[in-house]
């Protein structure tokens, strides 16, 4: 019926403008381009209609972005869309608190929720946890390593965010890497070889090797690489050490990504 279908909309435009308006400042997600599929969000907007179209609590929207964060990491929609999303409606709908069901839900389907080095192994920007990385790197300040502005801030083309390769590629493709093989081109272009930099520095940078610009970077901003999770030994920055880089960095993003949803069950201390 019409009257049914006008309030329903009244209460989606709500729930929508709500979540513009958190999602940035407490998840980290500045538009539709920081998730890899709009679906994470319809369970969300199921809670929420059911909850006078907001979070009860703090509690309870942690409990969300930790399952939200989980569901994209794990491409809980990724196949199998309408059964997943009726199986997580269903929970939305029995339990008051149903993040933890939900979370259950992904454990069944992974085994796990826990990243692990591997998981990054051979993995580029097509992976969720590339996204995951974004969003950690903005949740723990950071900014760019030349003009100091914070990511998920910038506007225009000059200061657009760009996934900048912390060993260039054509470095790398001159020093042992085959671009015409699949297994080089994608140690090359893995998420731990990426950092996130305005348009106007990553053009700057182009093909310097990170052992002459990185202790550039860590005088002129301290702390800049740690908010990044890049590894500060200055050993690893070594062209002939780049393996031991990514095995490094895969293994602090890991850690990092693990703790941040950790943090966000952690009951409160009264």
């Amino acid at each position: 019926p019409k009257n049914d279908l006008e309030k329903g909309w009244s209460v989606l435009s709500k729930i929508l403008d709500y979540l513009v308006s958190i999602l940035p400042v407490r998840a980290y997600i500045h538009s539709t381009q920081d998730i890899n599929t709009n679906n994470i969000l319809v369970p969300i907007v199921s809670y929420l209609s059911l909850n006078n179209c907001k979070f009860p609590n703090d509690n309870s929207l942690k409990r969300s972005l930790n399952w939200l964060y989980a569901a994209q990491i794990w491409a809980r929609y990724s196949s199998q869309t309408d059964q997943r999303l009726e199986a997580d409606m269903a929970v939305i709908a029995r339990e008051e608190s149903p993040w933890d069901a939900l979370v259950g839900h992904i454990i069944e389907q992974r085994g796990r929720i826990e990243v692990k080095n591997s998981d990054l192994d051979g993995h580029g920007t097509s992976s969720p946890l590339y996204r995951m990385v974004y969003i950690l790197s903005k949740s723990n300040n950071g900014f760019d390593w030349f003009n100091g502005l914070p990511l998920g801030s910038n506007q225009g083309k000059y200061y657009a965010i760009h996934s900048h390769h912390i060993f260039p590629s054509s470095r790398l493709y001159e020093n042992g890497y085959d671009p015409d093989n699949f297994m080089h081109r994608a140690t090359v272009n893995e998420v731990a070889n990426r950092a996130f930099l305005t348009a106007d520095t990553n053009l700057e940078l182009k093909n310097r090797f990170p052992e002459d610009y990185l202790p550039e970077v860590e005088e002129k901003y301290p702390g800049a690489l740690s908010r990044q999770f890049v590894p500060m030994d200055p050993v690893l920055w070594k062209i002939e050490n780049y393996r031991d880089f990514l095995d490094a960095r895969r293994t602090l993003l890991a850690l990092k990504i693990n703790e941040y949803l950790e943090s966000l069950t952690k009951e409160p201390i009264i």
